[in-house]
């Protein structure tokens, strides 16, 4: 019933305004009494906008009121110009209201001012006293700029809040920007990256501190419908966190915790990077001077070298750093110094006669150039320009620039090329000279050889002996044996004279060789045999050789079988060729046990 009322209150005043008519103000004050602000604000406000009620006493108070109301459903965050407005609006109209409501208005329209009517405790009467309503209306006054100051209190702090968060995540995307990588950020630090760090920290700590102060004045106001609290996230993943901005109206505010970030990559700076600097120039300088030591004194520097280790240093730069661009620097430098020191310390191998230690030396030669050859490779695959910035202080102190590092790289380069060309063709020219006996004109293989063009054709080849055929220009066939040592010059050369018939070139496939030594070996036993045609027998011939005096004799023998052992008997001198170990006599086609065994005694005679 009572909106019905209302409502055809609003509509009849509004069909008074659309007939140009002049609006009872009794009528609208029956919408303001029952605070209907909302429909009765247009009507209040066209009403006051005529010149006759500008100063009307109660219009002024209503629309204090109003504005009053409307400042109470402004957000204080969103929409703190407006609210401010709306508070200065009722502001200007209770000033106004306190300076038109006087006794007279009292008594005229005490039905304006009813909730101003109290007992008089001196009369006991009833009644509106114009002190109350001027008192009110000045708490009025006085509460509204009060919370005015509040407001301005409160978006002041949380301004604050914003620009000092907003700036610490500028700097933090700033020196990620600059450091994209933790690699980077802390390889790279300096004493300007502890002052950027300092500042972000700063401007953190202020917008906490702004946060709190926010948060305590918001708590002044009253109907404020803000209780947010903060979060500290912690910045675990570099290249993740610390990057997504904060909702600064959320209940829950979140914020990177850039205080104990900028802390701990502070600590590890100048706690662990920077003595680190100093520990990796100061091993540098170490090889520095056992590379003066090599080249000034010409002395080798292996045991120098041994005696240095950059374990403790490789391990703390790989936790930042898997594959260090010093510890590269260190391995090269390294290298090459084990091998100079290596030439140094077998300098006279180049007038050696020892083939197998040239060999060796120059095989451990190239082992050092491969590695080195390696590392510097690994060098010129990265981007030393790039890399370089990772450990400037090292670069500058060591190097001058990184100019001067990569010259020095490059040159490493050139000299690991030339020095492999040259070893590996030493190497190549004593491989294949390893592979021959030479004695003057004669070049005996030490390798298997049928394709005719050497008059040698080896037949045994052991670690110390070779034995085998050597067809003359002249066309006759003889038997040679030669004892081996490192030089590759034939020692105890021997060579006897073979039957043709069976040991010639066509049936070089057939024809076997095998020797025999005694414990001392200073005696030798060559037989080299062959197949008779369509016989079960072999041709033989047997040469006892003595290491110091050379051939003894040579004997011409019929074998009954293929041999299965050579045997010496040092007590008799016997040689002796075993058939069958196993002592089994086979018949042959005549009927005859064939012999297990040829027995010669030392002069060359076959035993009975």
């Amino acid at each position: 019933m009572k909106k019905a009322i209302l409502l055809v209150i609003a509509v009849s005043i509004s069909v008074c305004y659309a007939e140009a008519q002049s609006v009872k103000y009794k009528d609208l004050f029956f919408l303001l009494d029952t605070k209907k602000y909302d429909d009765a604000e247009p009507f209040l406000r066209q009403f006051l906008k005529e010149d006759k009620n500008a100063d009307h006493p109660n219009a002024n108070f209503q629309m204090a009121m109003v504005y009053q109301e409307k400042a109470k459903k402004n957000d204080v965050l969103l929409e703190t110009d407006i609210l401010t407005a709306n508070i200065d609006s009722a502001i200007i109209f209770y000033r106004n209201a306190l300076t038109y409501i006087d006794e007279k208005e009292l008594k005229r329209n005490d039905e304006y001012y009813q909730a101003y009517k109290r007992r008089d405790i001196r009369t006991g009467k009833f009644g509106i006293k114009l002190a109350d309503i001027q008192f009110d209306l000045e708490k009025k006054i006085e509460g509204l700029n009060e919370q005015k100051s509040k407001v301005s209190e409160v978006v002041g702090y949380h301004s604050k809040m914003e620009e000092s968060y907003g700036a610490a995540q500028a700097k933090f995307k700033s020196i990620y920007g600059e450091s994209p990588t933790i690699k980077a950020l802390y390889l790279r630090a300096d004493a300007n990256t502890l002052k950027e760090l300092e500042a972000l920290k700063a401007d953190y700590v202020h917008a906490v501190e702004n946060f709190d102060k926010y948060k305590s004045s918001m708590g002044k106001i009253t109907g404020a419908r803000y209780d947010q609290s903060l979060i500290k996230r912690e910045i675990l993943d570099y290249k993740k966190d610390g990057q997504t901005p904060p909702d600064y109206r959320a209940d829950i505010i979140n914020f990177w915790d850039y205080g104990s970030w900028v802390e701990k990559s502070a600590k590890i700076m100048k706690d662990e990077i920077f003595p680190l600097r100093e520990k990796v120039v100061a091993y540098d300088r170490k090889l520095t001077a056992l590379e003066k030591t090599l080249l000034s004194d010409s002395l080798s520097v292996a045991s120098g070298l041994a005696a240095l280790s950059p374990k403790l240093i490789v391990d703390q730069l790989t936790q930042y750093d898997p594959e260090p661009l010093p510890v590269a620097v260190f391995s090269l430098r390294d290298a090459e110094l084990k091998y100079k020191s290596l030439l140094i310390d077998h300098k006279s191998f180049r007038d050696s006669i020892n083939l197998l230690y040239k060999l060796d030396v120059l095989n451990h030669s190239l082992n050092a150039l491969n590695a080195m050859d390696s590392i510097v490779n690994i060098l010129i695959g990265k981007n030393l320009q790039e890399e370089s910035k990772n450990y400037q202080y090292f670069i500058e102190t060591q190097f001058e620039s990184v100019e001067s590092f990569q010259s020095f790289v490059k040159s490493k380069l050139d000299y690991a090329i030339e020095q492999k060309r040259a070893k590996n063709y030493d190497l190549e020219y004593l491989v294949e000279r390893s592979r021959w006996l030479i004695d003057k004109n004669d070049s005996i293989p030490l390798f298997k050889i049928t394709d005719g063009k050497s008059g040698y054709v080896p037949l045994v080849i052991d670690e110390d002996r070779t034995t085998g055929l050597y067809y003359s220009d002249k066309g006759s066939v003889q038997g040679y044996f030669a004892k081996i040592d490192e030089t590759r010059i034939p020692k105890s050369l021997v060579k006897f004279d073979l039957d043709k018939e069976y040991f010639n070139r066509e049936n070089i496939t057939n024809i076997i060789g095998k020797s025999l030594a005694d414990e001392s070996g200073h005696i030798y036993y060559v037989i080299i045999y062959a197949p008779k045609p369509e016989q079960e027998a072999y041709m033989a011939a047997i040469s006892k050789i003595y290491s110091s005096d050379g051939l003894s004799w040579t004997k011409g023998v019929d074998l009954a079988a293929e041999p299965v052992n050579l045997l010496y008997d040092a007590s008799s001198g016997n040689f002796i060729v075993d058939y069958n170990r196993k002592g089994i006599n086979d018949t042959g086609t005549n009927g005859t046990l064939t012999p297990t065994s040829l027995i010669l005694d030392k002069k060359g005679n076959i035993k009975e």
